[in-house]
């Protein structure tokens, strides 16, 4: 007999989210969270000579940047980890996103599966994108900057809005 698996996943997910009494003060706690990453991530990159613009095109050099760090181990030098450089990256895109599109804004909603947690995404258009983290392992996901993978899931991403 095979054992039995009690496994949930969506009660394993909002272990790390964040709770609240109410959706303000997550609105609140999100509006700062993206307020410091931004603040951060703009530190980071001015290591290379790169200033945050919010244009769609920088998405292009920060990936560059990102598959260089990755590859020449330069995470450690900056006090960073990879995982790290990928949520304020994540953060970033959503705030692109946000600042280029007429129908794009930043939504707080409460976790459907537990209450009293709250997730953080983009609503554009009719299409709502909740995230941590959308650029997890992303070194995984292509091998170098070449495709432009991150530039090109903006553009599918401002193309969903019908």
């Amino acid at each position: 007999m095979l054992p039995e698996f009690n496994y949930h996943t969506e009660k394993d997910y909002a272990e790390n989210l964040p709770s609240f009494d109410h959706i303000y003060a997550a609105q609140v706690y999100y509006y700062e969270l993206r307020t410091e990453k931004l603040l951060i991530f703009g530190e980071i990159v001015a290591e290379f000579d790169l200033k945050l613009d919010y244009s769609p095109e920088s998405l292009i050099a920060l990936e560059r940047i990102y598959f260089d760090m990755m590859k020449n181990n330069l995470f450690y030098d900056l006090s960073l980890t990879n995982e790290e450089f990928e949520e304020y990256l994540s953060i970033y895109f959503g705030e692109v996103i946000v600042r280029n599109s007429l129908d794009a804004e930043w939504v707080v909603r409460e976790y459907p599966f537990v209450e009293g947690t709250y997730t953080m995404g983009i609503r554009s258009g009719r299409f709502t994108t909740h995230f941590q983290n959308l650029f997890e392992k992303h070194y995984l996901s292509c091998k170098d900057a070449s495709k432009q993978t991150i530039y090109k899931r903006y553009l599918r991403m401002v193309r969903k809005k019908a």
